[in-house]
């Protein structure tokens, strides 16, 4: 019986004989339920369409539409899909019940019609759709917020990108004069690393979303890994020695690619500012770029708190973020860029996975398919 309070479930009875629709609409209707009767499958969609109806109970054997061809036509109307339909028959042979279930009923109740198992029947399939709409309403509720957010963040990335690109070049333009102080010379590239760090931060974020409408799209050209490797850590030297960390590159093989050059850049740029950001005061942050087993093998190792194996496989996720107890690693949060390093490597049909480095410290290992 429904809930004080709540609006009473209509039931959609059809059966061409009077009588029997007669007897479980009363039945029903001393339950609590409200009732529509139909005498055909016709009639039955016509009301349906009116008005539909919160479960159906509708006969096999009628003139004109029998249940079969009347459950068929239901499934296609608005609503119809989820309405859960429970046949009534005479027949009692497996044949019948199992055609009946395999077109699409959710129940079976043989005639004549026992009123305590129609109405457990009733009251159970009702049960089961108010779940599958709450279910629903909380799934779209969900998408919706998501839908929100993601457009909040790309909304973000692009108003972030022109003041940032100006900091950038500001910083740049005062870095080149000569004139400056050592304090002031410092300060400019603080500027300068911290508008970058910014600057990847936003562009992993704006990557991050558009892939969860698909694959990164690239942008392929072809070009030699080894002088990318050695540009990059060139850029990164500066920030290297502002925390007293050696930075070397081991990048002299060839290692021709084809594949989308700023993507890979960027990869090499997070993974190198991570190891740099947990590298303990006079260690060594290293960039190796070699071939191995007819691939590129890119390695950025460093001496740092180590990933715990437990967490190799985690880091990668969107949003997940490992920090050790040491406040500079946590401050810098070594995990940033690490999901859009997976995404632009994946996108090129590579590999990309954590290893200890003994005695101390973790190696970004990133593999890429040569140029052909």
């Amino acid at each position: 019986m429904p809930s004080s309070g709540e609006r009473a479930p209509t039931i959609l009875v059809v059966d061409d004989q009077p009588s029997t629709g007669a007897v479980i609409e009363a039945g029903l209707l001393a339950a609590g339920y409200r009732v529509t009767l139909r005498e055909s499958g016709a009639s039955a969609l016509e009301a349906f369409r009116a008005q539909p109806a919160d479960l159906v109970l509708l006969d096999i054997l009628m003139p004109g539409l029998d249940g079969f061809e009347t459950l068929r036509q239901l499934r296609g109307l608005p609503a119809g899909d989820q309405t859960p339909v429970v046949f009534l028959t005479a027949l009692h042979d497996p044949a019948t019940h199992g055609r009946a279930l395999a077109s699409g009923a959710d129940d079976l109740l043989s005639k004549p019609v026992n009123r305590t198992e129609l109405l457990m029947r009733v009251r159970s399939l009702l049960w089961v759709r108010r779940l599958r709409d709450e279910l629903a309403a909380q799934r779209d509720a969900l998408l919706e917020a998501h839908r929100q957010k993601e457009q909040l963040t790309a909304l973000l990335v692009h108003d972030f990108k022109s003041p940032l690109a100006t900091i950038l070049a500001g910083a740049d333009y005062l870095g080149r004069e000569r004139a400056l102080s050592p304090d002031v010379r410092d300060c400019v590239g603080d500027i300068e690393q911290a508008a970058g760090a910014l600057e990847r931060m936003t562009l992993n974020l704006l990557d991050i979303s558009r892939s969860e409408d698909g694959a990164l799209e690239t942008n392929r050209c072809r070009f030699e890994g080894s002088e990318l490797a050695q540009a990059t850590c060139a850029r990164l030297v500066r920030r290297a020695e502002s925390r007293q960390i050696r930075l070397l590159c081991d990048a002299e093989v060839a290692l021709p690619l084809e594949a989308d050059r700023d993507f890979i850049r960027r990869v090499l740029e997070n993974l190198l500012d991570n190891a740099l950001g947990v590298a303990p005061v006079g260690t060594t942050v290293r960039l190796e770029a070699r071939q191995e087993k007819g691939a590129a093998l890119l390695r950025v190792s460093d001496e740092g708190p180590g990933v715990p194996p437990a967490w190799r496989e985690r880091i990668f996720e969107k949003y997940v973020r490992l920090e050790s107890g040491n406040a500079e690693s946590a401050r810098n949060g070594r995990w940033l860029g690490l999901t859009f390093c997976r995404l632009a490597i994946h996108a090129h049909g590579g590999a990309i996975w954590v290893e200890e480095n003994h005695p101390l410290g973790s190696v970004f290992c990133v593999r890429l398919p040569l140029a052909p």
